[in-house]
């Protein structure tokens, strides 16, 4: 999923899709998109299914997650919601972008 960000950013833009559009096609917040874009915020599992499913696109590929492996750290949890994966990156490093 590590280049999930710069899929949907080519595949907005190729398409001719704002960021606002692109945003509230999956029910989620331009603000929101705007980062996972940009690469600050990971996108979630469920919501990477959205967008392959309503775009015919592949973000997430089978070898990204091992049924073996224990992620159970890296699952975060949150009220009324399902778990969520996320991941820690270094303070101070940006994606680059074109």
């Amino acid at each position: 999923m590590d280049d999930a960000a710069a899929i949907l950013l080519e595949y907005r833009t190729t398409k001719g899709f704002s960021s606002k559009e692109f945003a509230e096609s999956v029910f989620i917040k331009e603000s929101y998109y705007k980062r996972i874009e940009k690469g600050t915020t990971a996108i979630p599992l469920d919501l990477a299914k959205k967008f392959e499913k309503k775009y015919k696109l592949i973000l997430v590929e089978k070898e990204d997650f091992d049924e073996n492996d224990d992620y159970s750290k890296y699952l975060k949890k949150n009220k009324g919601s399902p778990e969520t994966m996320i991941y820690f990156k270094k303070r101070g490093e940006k994606p680059e972008y074109d």
